[in-house]
């Protein structure tokens, strides 16, 4: 399969959930998402997750994404769970009329989503399909 899931806010943290309790999901990417009901729940999650938060966050505390990348440091696969934090930015990263600050913090959100995902998800086949 070549299945990832990429959620904010709500579902940021379905992405969690979905990372967790699915075995066909081969990554997961939480815009924002909320972890502390999962605290207990990441040490086992066997997909690679991305958590991409803002430095002025309103929702989720600093200590608890602290939390999570120490969480994240002691799981089974800690090498693939990644916290990563943007400066300056706050719970959305994208807005159909974004300031010059925000389009470049959504570059950056897309350039490290697409990273992680090129890193995880096995490319298709494209011999089938329509070439550009």
């Amino acid at each position: 399969g070549h299945t990832a899931i990429i959620g904010s806010g709500m579902g940021g943290s379905l992405a969690f959930e979905a990372a967790i309790n699915r075995s066909d999901v081969e990554a997961a990417v939480a815009y924002g998402g909320f972890p502390q009901r999962y605290w207990n729940q990441f040490q086992r999650c066997q997909t690679p997750i991305l958590a991409i938060y803002g430095s002025e966050e309103p929702y989720i505390k600093a200590q608890e994404i602290a939390q999570l990348k120490s969480i994240f440091k002691n799981a089974v696969r800690a090498k693939d769970h990644h916290v990563e934090i943007i400066e300056g930015s706050s719970h959305t990263f994208f807005s159909e009329n974004p300031s010059q600050e925000l389009r470049e913090q959504g570059k950056q959100v897309i350039n490290l989503t697409l990273a992680f995902l090129e890193r995880y998800i096995e490319r298709p086949d494209m011999s089938e399909y329509a070439q550009y």
